[in-house]
């Protein structure tokens, strides 16, 4: 599964779900263990928390993925925008 977010629409503070959209993806791999097989990842990508989204947008959008039920969820790049140093207090996000 991927989601996608809909940068053009986010023009406030607060968590709109219809602002983000999930797609499903089914992959195949030959031979892979069958382990495997029904495996759900979660990809997110260019999240850019600070100009595209604030903390209380990035809670809602991980309530998203969580109610995908991932068994791995996969961060791609671009976490940050600018400076980290602008989240401080009730909006501090790294533990």
């Amino acid at each position: 599964m991927a989601m996608t977010a809909l940068s053009e629409k986010t023009g406030h503070d607060g968590f709109e779900p219809g602002v983000f959209q999930i797609e499903h993806v089914c992959v195949t791999i030959p031979d892979l263990n069958p382990a495997f097989d029904g495996y759900r990842i979660a990809s997110i990508a260019d999240i850019h928390l600070g100009q595209w989204l604030n903390p209380k947008r990035l809670d809602g959008v991980i309530g998203m993925i969580n109610k995908q039920h991932p068994d791995l969820i996969a961060i791609m790049g671009d976490f940050f925008s600018y400076e980290v140093a602008i989240f401080h207090g009730d909006d501090c996000i790294i533990y």
